[in-house]
């Protein structure tokens, strides 16, 4: 299955879902698209392990791609 992603450098792609967890753990993606919106992810800590999170940030700078 593919799932769509924002990278951090404000751009989207397609990713097979097999590496979503890996691109959240190395820090490279800041959102995918989950069952009906995207969801942000931001780095844990300086380890880079990635998290969900709900950060208000993230939210508003989301919702111009979750308006299309």
């Amino acid at each position: 299955m593919m799932i769509r992603v924002i990278y951090r450098d404000q751009s989207a792609g397609v990713v097979e879902s097999h590496l979503l967890d890996e691109l959240i753990r190395k820090g490279r993606i800041v959102a995918y698209h989950g069952k009906d919106r995207w969801v942000p992810v931001e780095a844990k800590g300086s380890g880079g392990e990635g998290a969900v999170t709900g950060t208000t940030d993230r939210v508003v700078n989301l919702r111009r791609y979750n308006a299309h």
